[in-house]
């Protein structure tokens, strides 16, 4: 696989390759978390986009209604159970496989 520069937002506003020299400003813990509850009747798996529900709760984010679209973050566990506490990534980078990425797209 050949190695590839990405994609950047130049000076001017318009997207352009990454210069030689130049770096990108990528947190070194990957991703921001914050510990929130998925108030889901079911598991909800990393990758998944979730809107707060309530104060310190999730559920999965649906773009058919302007109550459930606002996107705080999406999950950082591999799973997190229904109930349970898990970590939300708010900003950052957030890995996963490309079977977890199919799973959520």
């Amino acid at each position: 696989m050949a190695v590839k520069l990405p994609l950047v937002i130049g000076s001017n506003g318009l997207p352009q390759q990454l210069q030689s020299g130049d770096t990108l400003n990528v947190p070194t813990s990957g991703a921001n978390t914050q510990a929130l509850t998925n108030n889901e009747v079911g598991a909800i798996v990393i990758g998944t986009p979730v809107y707060s529900q309530a104060a310190g709760a999730v559920k999965k984010a649906q773009a058919n209604a302007a109550s459930t679209s606002g996107v705080v973050g999406l999950v950082f566990d591999t799973s997190i159970g229904a109930a349970a506490s898990g970590f939300i990534a708010t900003d950052g980078i957030l890995s996963a496989t490309t079977g977890q990425w199919d799973a959520v797209v």
